[in-house]
């Protein structure tokens, strides 16, 4: 993922939920529980929500916007 090579960081998920289906989460197994918000967009009854680890977050909130709406 361009994210995890970006950051040096693997720990960052992404979740998508379709609209009212039950979402997908696609990150590590670990480390989820520490994960902070840096992105949430809604379009039409699609949600994308972008989390890290607290020791990427704060860098990734620039980039994470964008890549929430095109994943939108």
């Amino acid at each position: 993922m361009v994210l995890v090579r970006r950051f040096q960081d693997d720990r960052i998920w992404l979740a998508l939920t379709p609209g009212a289906t039950a979402g997908a989460r696609v990150g590590p197994a670990d480390g989820s529980e520490r994960a902070l918000e840096v992105a949430r967009l809604s379009s039409g009854e699609t949600e994308v929500v972008i989390l890290a680890d607290p020791d990427v977050a704060d860098e990734m909130r620039g980039v994470a916007m964008p890549l929430a709406l095109g994943l939108s």
